[in-house]
Order: C-alpha cells, then structure tokens, then sequence
C-alpha cells in the first residue's frame, strides 16, 4: 500500500464525518511527495462530489503546495525559490 493511501485511509478511519478531500489534503501535508503522484491518489481516493471539475488545476496547485511548500530562509522569512520555480518564472520572461 502507497504512502498515500495507508495515510488516507487511517484518517477516513479516525474522522469518518470529514469528507474525502479534507482528508486527503491531511495526508499531503509534508509529505514531499511529487505531483503525478499526488494527482494520481487525487484521482482515485477523493469522491467526485467534494469537488468541482472545473476547480480541479486550482486544487491541484494547493496540493502540491501542502506536499511541497516553500521553504523559507532564517533571514526575515523570505521565500527560496527551487529550480523548477526559477525555470519557470526565466519561460514566463522571455
């Protein structure tokens, strides 16, 4: 069973009354696991109707963010950028 999973399923055991995203979203949380690996899970542990379709990329986005976040510097809590951040903000430029 994928790390996701078990985290998942043990929190849909402990708080059956919150719903399947919520959970999910707790089972993310720093867990530095990668982005098709999220979406993956997304896709086949949260119930289609705790989500809209259309919101989907959004959600995506804070996933990711909850799995990955920003990791800050101990100088006035600024943000440091990973590579794939700084490639995309150099694309977005040119």
């Amino acid at each position: 069973m994928k790390s996701i999973e078990r985290r998942f399923n043990d929190l849909q055991q402990k708080q059956p009354n919150m719903s399947s995203y919520i959970n999910f979203s707790q089972a993310l949380t720093q867990g530095n696991f990668a982005p098709i690996t999220i979406h993956r899970w997304f896709s086949r542990l949260v119930e289609k109707d705790d989500y809209e379709k259309k919101d989907k990329r959004a959600i995506y986005a804070h996933l990711n963010n909850l799995s990955n976040p920003l990791r800050t510097t101990r100088n006035e809590g600024e943000s440091v950028l990973c590579r794939s951040q700084i490639v995309s903000v150099v694309v977005q430029n040119v």
